[in-house]
């Protein structure tokens, strides 16, 4: 439905693909919660696998061959972000 509304009305088209809007939700949501809501990385690391539905963003944001601490911590908040917004 929003497709045919994006037709008619082009100020609803968008530049971005399909994968950037789900995450420019899931990032915006996460900034929203705070520091706070964070899960701890001890609680987050091998605490659940990364559903097949999450690879496609992951490739997206280059997080889907996590090098180093950083790199691994921000592919488990980015999954997390993506389960709290339902996009996974």
């Amino acid at each position: 439905m929003l497709n045919v509304l994006a037709e008619r009305v082009p100020a609803l088209r968008t530049d971005f693909t399909p994968e950037e809007v789900v995450l420019g939700k899931a990032l915006t949501a996460l900034k929203e919660k705070g520091v706070r809501a964070l899960p701890r990385p001890r609680d987050v690391d091998g605490t659940f696998a990364i559903p097949e539905k999450a690879h496609p963003y992951l490739q997206r944001m280059r997080l889907d061959a996590p090098r180093g601490v950083k790199e691994r911590l921000l592919h488990r908040i980015l999954v997390y972000a993506l389960a709290a917004v339902d996009a996974i």
